[in-house]
């Protein structure tokens, strides 16, 4: 009897803690979302999620992700590190995208060359599957070894008084070049970019285009 008052007197204040961390944020949490975080190693780094418009979009995306048989596949993804789970979310978010315009995932994590895994096949109107390729080229990746090797990856991504020189387009580069090595060599290919460097991408990467393609 005691073992049992003192487990339920420890579910009570863990509760308790949700309840406070979601008041203080004025967040309610889905089911599935919540799943995510008391599994979470990157709790309390960061706010994710930092809105209730987020966290509603969020619980949608993880919901589809339950009814397509995938949640328990990408749990311990969006459960691992702060990277892992944008990653995750990521893919998700895409592929949510595709399937309500119409385009059905016909496989998760399909083979492409060189035995490497897409992110999943999508069919559209047309009846042609498409292979699909996710990249979440972040922030970090456009740090010095200097920055890195001070820790600077543990910081937030902007900081007062916090300036540098950004070239976008070679995480660009190094997304193609990764997923290159993956596209099928049979079926279309679509690699998706969804980033997030210091500097959006749609802002002047248009001009490192325009080179290459004059270079060709």
């Amino acid at each position: 009897m005691r073992t049992n008052r003192a487990a339920q007197l420890m579910q009570t204040s863990a509760l308790n803690l949700m309840k406070t961390k979601i008041h203080k944020t004025e967040i309610t949490l889905g089911p599935l979302t919540s799943t995510v975080i008391d599994r979470a190693r990157w709790a309390g780094e960061d706010d994710f999620p930092s809105s209730q418009l987020w966290a509603d979009e969020i619980e949608k995306v993880l919901n589809f992700a339950k009814i397509q048989g995938q949640f328990e596949h990408y749990l311990s993804a969006l459960s691992a590190s702060t990277s892992q789970r944008d990653s995750a979310i990521a893919e998700l978010r895409v592929a949510f995208f595709f399937h309500r315009n119409q385009f059905d995932i016909v496989r998760w994590k399909p083979i492409g060359q060189h035995l490497k895994q897409g992110e999943f096949l999508v069919r559209g109107p047309s009846y042609v599957d498409t292979f699909v390729e996710v990249k979440s080229p972040g922030w970090e990746g456009q740090l010095s070894d200097a920055e890195l090797k001070a820790g600077r990856t543990k910081q937030p991504k902007y900081l007062n008084a916090d300036f540098r020189s950004i070239a976008s387009w070679e995480r660009i580069q190094f997304a193609i070049d990764k997923a290159y090595e993956k596209f099928s060599p049979d079926k279309p290919n679509l690699l998706v970019i969804v980033d997030d460097l210091f500097i959006n991408l749609k802002y002047n990467t248009e001009i490192r285009n325009t080179c290459q393609a004059s270079i060709i």
